[in-house]
């Protein structure tokens, strides 16, 4: 529809036409193009209870005539009656209001059964929860006073869970873990809402890695070849045990044929430092008093996540830790965290979030921080 003399601005606006499959949507844009024009009174308030009545005429024919405009053959045939010169809008549109939303179970079972069609794993993922979240509203207007609103809302959440695809095996882990809680509250509109902001998140990654693909494509191709046929020279070690005769010591002095003799190359090392007076500037612990000297915590001591959705409680705190460079790392929140990985879910009991660190990957692609700062 077009308009232009009604308010002064001209604008176009499409709404598909009524069928038996797109009321939800249908009702909601046919309102707002009403709201819109200022003739949503004439499908809302009976004749009487209008204001301003001096153009009521053709206030109620305009009005009527986009509402039919936007029926298709068979709701035309349905609704509108053989005498076209006659125009009741709202009549015409309580009669579709009610034929669609009457609070039923034939309506219920009907619409029920067009939610199970909805495929979250093919296609455009973001218009099938704007089309599901539509006909989900209209299923809890039709079931209001049949069914208990909490636990519908409950049991399609966990049956859209149940068809996600695994591109997705991080958001549903998170989300049962979630709703195991006894203290967990049920909205579809809160999921659909965070179920889109990890489908944004997941497509941030894509573009990223395409960039960083081409960009080390770009530096291997500028990069000297190294040795024969471009390999890098590897280092010659001894290890698991056996002797590399291609190394530089003999094997009467190899550490891996003689454990003992690493022992005793390291403690004579610490002897001499000892033995002259000197504190180790670092260490991984200590045993005895230290002036001037950093310890090293060789065990974890924190968990610290870039990313609020791998928590399941949250506190918003104001903290920060220091890097090895010293620079400030700040702390907003903390909580119980969890974690998708290849062998299973892990759980977090005290989780730090800490949005400004840098992506670390692991071979799961998976982001997390563990470790101390």
């Amino acid at each position: 529809m077009t308009d232009s003399a009604t308010t002064g601005h001209s604008f176009k606006h499409f709404t598909e036409k009524l069928n038996t499959e797109n009321f939800a949507t249908w009702r909601r844009e046919m309102f707002t193009a009403l709201s819109y024009l200022n003739l949503d009174q004439y499908i809302l308030k009976e004749k009487d209870k209008i204001t301003s009545k001096t153009d009521y005429d053709e206030k109620a024919k305009q009005t009527t005539n986009l509402i039919r405009m936007h029926l298709d053959g068979e709701n035309f045939s349905r609704f509108v009656d053989d005498d076209l010169e006659e125009y009741k809008p709202k009549e015409l549109w309580d009669s579709i209001c009610q034929h669609y939303a009457t609070k039923s179970l034939e309506n219920a079972a009907k619409i029920m059964e067009k939610l199970t069609t909805y495929d979250f794993s093919v296609g455009d993922t973001f218009s099938t929860i704007k089309d599901f979240r539509s006909t989900f509203q209209l299923f809890i207007e039709v079931t209001a006073k049949k069914f208990d609103k909490t636990t519908v809302e409950a049991l399609w959440i966990f049956w859209i869970l149940i068809k996600l695809p695994t591109s997705l095996a991080l958001f549903k882990t998170l989300k049962f873990s979630v709703f195991g809680d006894s203290k967990a509250t049920f909205s579809m509109s809160t999921f659909l809402s965070e179920l889109e902001r990890e489908l944004l998140r997941q497509a941030e990654p894509t573009a990223t890695a395409n960039a960083l693909a081409v960009t080390k494509n770009q530096v291997k191709s500028n990069q000297p070849k190294q040795g024969n046929n471009g390999q890098r020279r590897k280092r010659r070690v001894c290890e698991n045990g056996v002797h590399n005769p291609e190394t530089s010591h003999s094997a009467e002095n190899c550490h891996q044929l003689h454990p003992e003799l690493a022992i005793a190359y390291h403690q004579a090392a610490l002897d001499r430092i000892n033995g002259a007076g000197i504190n180790p500037k670092s260490g991984l612990s200590v045993n005895r008093a230290v002036t001037d000297a950093i310890v090293l915590d060789s065990g974890a001591s924190g968990h610290y996540l870039r990313k609020k959705e791998y928590f399941n409680t949250f506190t918003p705190i104001d903290s920060a830790v220091f890097g090895a460079n010293g620079a400030s790392i700040p702390i907003v929140g903390v909580g119980k965290a969890v974690i998708h990985t290849a062998s299973g879910p892990l759980e977090i009991a005290e989780a730090y979030l800490a949005p400004d660190l840098e992506i670390v990957r692991s071979y799961s692609g998976t982001c997390w921080y563990l470790g101390t700062c």
